[in-house]
């Protein structure tokens, strides 16, 4: 019993199925099941020794499943258990700082955490360039950039592992002006 190329490999999707599609032969074939988060099923289609099973409509987070067949002699085998993550939602990004106030400093520190693992992280000023945002942590990014006086809009940008775009903004005032 063998995965065929179309069945999905271990890994993390942006999509809501997974296609589990397996060849099984044996001159005696008894029984040839899926197990699909630890629980056992029959496969939804088969023609000779291809057996395939495409669940939809699934919600994010993380599935096993592997296949196993037995023989009318009592032998038996199965393939390797996949894991694969559903992912369809882009990361929530919470910004820690700046918040919406006046700075009297050059520097401020611009903080932003993620709900899940990020691949990258940007922001820009009142929609001028991207600046990349170092990565403290899979969850936390920070950078300090000089910042002109006035007042300004940050736009933060993250991906997470699948491309999927998380955004968040705030305003802010820089005033090292005294009156």
């Amino acid at each position: 019993i063998n995965y065929n190329t179309n069945s999905d490999q271990n890994g993390t999707y942006n999509k809501d199925w997974i296609f589990v599609n397996v060849t099984a032969s044996d001159q005696n074939k008894d029984e040839i099941f899926l197990y699909w988060n630890g629980v056992q099923e029959v496969f939804s289609s088969n023609s000779a020794d291809l057996y395939w099973s495409n669940k939809t409509s699934l919600s994010d987070g993380t599935y096993t499943f592997y296949a196993f067949i037995n023989d009318s002699a009592g032998n038996d085998a199965q393939t390797d258990l996949r894991r694969i993550v559903l992912d369809t939602v882009p990361p929530a990004l919470t910004i820690v700082n700046p918040q919406n106030k006046t700075y009297s400093v050059t520097n401020i520190e611009l903080n932003l955490t993620i709900n899940e693992n990020a691949s990258s992280c940007w922001y820009n000023f009142d929609l001028g360039a991207n600046i990349s945002m170092t990565k403290i942590n899979p969850t936390y990014f920070s950078d300090s950039p000089a910042i002109a006086e006035g007042k300004h809009t940050v736009y933060f940008f993250c991906n997470d592992t699948v491309n999927l775009t998380g955004t968040n903004s705030t305003e802010f005032t820089v005033d090292r002006t005294a009156p």
